[in-house]
């Protein structure tokens, strides 16, 4: 990319920043009126890159303000001590906390250290069944050390070694921290996550104060879906006692008169299955015409809907997100170490030849950060997601996991760069 190209592109990007900063806070207003008028309130909101080096000052309170406009106390991230450092005096003085997520990575102490201590409106979005899975304990004693400042609660029941089970099966104490909460009456929201995969004729029970709310899956349909309908049969029959909110595959229930109340979750597994075999092609083979095993021209016609058929969107599993199970001393052999150039095999190469990956992206622009950090923008970059396939962007679970680019060409070549995050 030439001088000319890169200044031409950091113009695009300061007109698309401008263009963002110039919406009126009347529009989300509006779409808040829109909630509201539907029995949801919007308590929470999530701005995965809030606080990145990459944002100005003016992003991260417009950004804040937006967040103010929809209705919502909280704006929630994942964990870094570095974001909170930076995030700490805009929550403060606009009064809005920001909730940090965990996943695995959580342990027992990391909220007795400094993270918290950047600002008044910092604060804990704790997703227990992560921290069972990361800690292998129990979240209760962080909750009664911490819940001044837990502003909301994941709730879903995983196992000490990372797998996802229906409520009461697993080994999170979900029972107990409802039961916790309702001792201390503390009034922060317990958000249903749901996770795993939906079987045809499941059926989802969602009970609250003893009164139950049942959805029966359908072919097609994912956990977001089956959300959806939780929450629209709870808002029919008993809009009146509960705010419910759904965002992906999270529900938020809260009590109108802001009362404690029961909740919990049950999945009937015992679902029916059954398949039926239905020729799509038929070949009548007729005196002289083809038989039925010649190369043979057929047009088909694709319907157009929402259903990914096929299995291409789903071309990664679900991280374990755990080591800890692992006790005792552990040697890998064949692994690569410090400074190994990392591939099994050292083939034979012509001279001017190398054994390098194929490149996946291409910088844009490169520059670096007032912390001193490089900064590489790909506007091009795409990544799989597991569940809607591929999706615009860098991945963000390199947000949470290690990772890093290895430059291919130029001045650079064969120097790798570890990855501390990525923007939405």
């Amino acid at each position: 990319m030439t001088d000319e190209q890169r200044k031409e592109r950091r113009q695009q990007q300061e007109e698309r920043l401008q263009q963002r900063l110039a919406v009126p806070m009347e529009k989300y207003g509006t779409l808040r009126k829109m909630y509201n008028d539907a029995g949801v309130n919007i308590h929470i909101v999530k701005f995965g890159n809030i606080g990145a080096a990459s944002m100005t000052d003016e992003e991260i309170d417009n950004t804040f303000n937006v967040a103010k406009a929809l209705g919502a106390t909280t704006i929630t991230r994942e964990l870094s001590e570095d974001i909170a450092k930076r995030l700490g005096p805009f929550a403060d003085k606009h009064k809005i906390w920001i909730g940090f997520h965990n996943h695995t990575q959580i342990t027992p102490t990391t909220y007795d250290g400094g993270i918290l201590s950047y600002g008044d409106y910092l604060g804990i979005n704790l997703d227990i069944g992560h921290y069972v899975a990361g800690t292998g304990e129990s979240p209760i004693p962080l909750m009664e050390k911490h819940h001044e400042r837990i502003v909301s609660l994941h709730l879903k029941d995983k196992t000490k070694a990372g797998g996802n089970l229906p409520w009461g099966q697993g080994e999170t104490p979900i029972k107990e921290v409802l039961q916790l909460m309702r001792k201390n009456h503390w009034t922060f929201p317990a958000d249903i996550e749901l996770t795993g995969t939906p079987t045809l004729n499941e059926v989802w029970t969602l009970t609250l104060d003893g009164v139950a709310f049942d959805h029966t899956v359908v072919f097609g349909e994912g956990l977001a879906d089956i959300a959806s309908s939780l929450k629209d049969t709870v808002v029919d029959t008993a809009g009146a006692t509960y705010q419910v909110s759904v965002i992906g595959r999270v529900i938020t229930v809260i009590r109108s008169d802001a009362a404690t109340f029961t909740a919990s979750l049950t999945i009937d597994t015992d679902s029916a299955g059954e398949a039926v075999v239905t020729p799509q092609l038929l070949f009548t083979p007729t005196a002289g015409s083809a038989p039925w095993n010649a190369p043979q021209t057929v047009v088909v016609l694709a319907v157009d809907d929402d259903f990914i058929d096929g299995g291409d969107a789903l071309v990664f599993p679900a991280f374990e997100e755990r080591v800890n199970s692992i006790r005792g001393p552990l040697i890998i052999e064949g692994a690569v170490q410090v400074s190994e150039d990392r591939f099994l095999n050292d083939p034979f190469r012509l001279p001017g030849e190398t054994n390098l990956p194929l490149a996946e992206g291409t910088v844009g622009v490169a520059g670096i950060d007032v912390n001193g950090d490089a900064t590489l923008i790909d506007l091009n970059a795409m990544h799989v997601n597991a569940v809607t396939g591929e999706r615009p962007g860098f991945d963000p679970r390199m947000n949470d996991f290690p990772f890093s680019f290895t430059f291919l060409e130029g001045l650079l070549s064969e120097v790798e760069l570890a990855v501390a995050s990525v923007s939405s």
